[in-house]
């Protein structure tokens, strides 16, 4: 015998019908694009690093180590789309897919948030105060809470059961929800800001303040680094600083500008009015594209900021470009007009100097000197 809330519950469940808008469909379509393209941008970032040991820095390797907790959640968000979908029709609580997705999305949120954090730490020690033998021993440190504490923060979420669906958003606003927290949670905003959102301001603040204080450090330094004379006591750290400064400072304010737009979607429609659609609809498109495309940031920070990966990309395209024009003139018709390939090879033919065209005895100026790729230690 059913009791009396299971039936209604079982009646609320048959009557959702709810339907997805356009908006919903450009959301989950954003979202499974962005979310795949940024996989693939991580496992190039992972791939590269792995395959090419003159990139093989302790920069690069924590920037890797990002592109790991991005590809966790953006595996979530893929799962997070599919209990979207599914929210319109059934609402099961303890389904499989519903705590697999919130708990691949808080995990690999908040450690790519504490990654960023990490990663704007390390360049403010490198940058500003100089101590890149003391930062580069707090490596452990970096992972142990990187790592650590969004397994914790999981596993706690799992054990107090506050995975769910938000019931308001389907029963009385009538619009698809993602699978995170249920309503059913007496503190539901609390678990809100302690499983993803809290870490995220808390992303927001540390991050921003480190990239100003970075940003001036570096203008200041580039000012005196320019007039004074370039000797063996500065060369090793300002390449240091140089690279520190190209390759990382942008991340933290890169992460800022993607991804605050989900935090905002979520102080909207839980503390503020009522929204007009249209708005409510665009700040769902621009979180479903913010949320999920740090890590095609990330593969785009991590290509064009390091020289030989830049090198190689342009001498693969340049070879590239040459073997297909090759390619076109060879099976170019009505060729019969050309001289014999014996007459070719007489007029092509140069003499046996040394070719020295390619070979550069210059030695490179100041501020090109500042650019090189050589970043703190090599592992």
């Amino acid at each position: 015998m059913l009791s009396e809330k299971t039936v209604q519950n079982m009646s609320d469940t048959l009557t959702l019908n709810v339907t997805l808008t356009s908006a919903d469909y450009a959301y989950i379509a954003i979202v499974n694009v962005t979310s795949l393209l940024s996989m693939m941008g991580n496992l190039a970032v992972i791939g590269w690093y792995t395959m090419y040991k003159d990139v093989r820095t302790h920069g690069r390797r924590m920037i890797m180590f990002l592109c790991v907790a991005n590809f966790v959640c953006n595996f979530g968000g893929i799962l997070q789309v599919a209990t979207y979908f599914k929210s319109v029709t059934y609402l099961e609580e303890r389904g499989v897919l519903c705590e697999t997705a919130s708990m691949f999305t808080i995990y690999g949120s908040v450690s790519s948030f504490l990654w960023v954090d990490c990663v704007a730490f390390y360049v403010f020690m490198c940058v500003t105060l100089r101590l890149i033998t003391v930062v580069n021993r707090l490596d452990w440190l970096f992972h142990v809470f990187s790592w650590g504490m969004p397994a914790i923060i999981t596993l706690c979420a799992g054990a107090s059961d506050v995975f769910g669906y938000d019931d308001d958003d389907v029963r009385h606003r009538r619009h698809a929800t993602p699978c995170w927290i249920s309503d059913r949670v007496d503190n539901q905003m609390e678990w809100y800001y302690v499983t993803i959102e809290g870490w995220a301001v808390l992303t927001y603040v540390f991050g921003g303040i480190l990239y100003i204080v970075i940003t001036i450090t570096v203008q200041c330094q580039k000012g005196r680094v320019r007039q004074r004379h370039v000797d063996k006591e500065y060369v090793i750290e300002d390449m240091a600083i140089s690279t520190a400064n190209k390759q990382l400072r942008f991340i933290p304010a890169i992460f800022i500008a993607l991804r605050m737009w989900g935090t905002m979607h979520l102080m909207v429609f839980k503390y503020g009015p009522m929204v007009s659609s249209r708005l409510a609809d665009w700040l769902l498109i621009v979180k479903g594209f913010g949320d999920n495309a740090l890590g095609i940031a990330n593969c785009v920070i991590f290509l064009l900021a390091t020289k030989p990966l830049r090198q190689r990309l342009v001498k693969n395209f340049r070879k590239n470009i040459t073997s297909c024009t090759s390619w076109c003139r060879r099976n170019k018709p009505n060729e019969s007009w050309k001289p014999s390939v014996i007459f070719r090879k007489i007029k092509t033919r140069k003499h046996n100097a040394l070719d020295i065209s390619e070979i550069s005895l210059d030695f490179p100026d100041q501020d090109e000197m500042l650019e090189d790729e050589i970043v703190f230690e090599r592992d």
